[in-house]
């Protein structure tokens, strides 16, 4: 009898502390969700605000004022963001919107093309999943080409799988720098810009829907980079 009574109690103590890991768990990705997600808005707000200053600078007051007016609208649909996940075509018009902000800047250097079929835009995803890696795209492949260039969005499902790909015909990246960028993924707090807004994006992913899922990269130097 008093075996059995010890047994129990020591069965309790063990779910008591399956239950406390299990909570711990849950509490440590809800802070390191928070963490991730924070650390992209500063990234592209900074930049963004760079662009409408540059505007100003060289003279082009009424194109800031267009930049600033789409800026505001980019603002409100990316504050308004209150849940975990919302639907593709939510992050899809967020990601339209930056994308207005950067070709008031640029004028016909930037191009962009979106392949989004209806039936892959009710998908639930986490926000800003888009916009930080097409931001990437044009600053780090597009705004170093001479010549305009063009970053294609794309979305398919790959059997039970949602499939998105960002392309740039851009500048692209030496193997070495590839393989930092690749390395890079894994880490949650990134100092070098290149990466920032790619390893959010990932860990992101991966915190969500497990280690199963995330994000490929591949690149080209003079050919560009394509992200999946």
């Amino acid at each position: 009898k008093n075996v059995s009574i010890h047994f129990n109690i020591m069965a309790d103590k063990l779910q008591e502390q399956m239950e406390e890991i299990r909570r711990n768990e849950r509490e440590k990705q809800k802070m390191e969700k928070k963490l991730l997600q924070s650390q992209i808005n500063p990234h592209f707000l900074y930049n963004t605000l760079f662009s409408i200053r540059c505007a100003v600078e060289v003279g082009k007051n009424e194109q800031a004022a267009k930049m600033l007016s789409a800026f505001i609208d980019l603002l409100r649909s990316t504050l308004a963001v209150k849940n975990t996940t919302i639907p593709l075509s939510d992050e899809l018009e967020t990601t339209r919107k930056y994308l207005v902000v950067q070709k008031l800047r640029y004028g016909e250097k930037i191009n962009y093309e979106i392949e989004m079929p209806k039936d892959t835009e009710d998908c639930m995803v986490p926000p800003l999943i888009l916009q930080p890696l097409v931001e990437n795209a044009i600053f780090h492949g597009l705004e170093a080409k001479s010549e305009a260039g063009t970053v294609i969005i794309e979305s398919a499902f790959q059997g039970n799988n949602l499939l998105l790909t960002i392309t740039d015909d851009g500048v692209g990246m030496d193997s070495e720098t590839l393989e930092k960028v690749r390395a890079s993924l894994h880490q949650t707090v990134i100092k070098d810009a290149h990466s920032i807004g790619m390893s959010n994006v990932h860990n992101r992913i991966r915190l969500n829907y497990g280690e199963d899922y995330g994000m490929s990269i591949d690149s080209f130097q003079g050919m560009g980079t394509t992200i999946t």
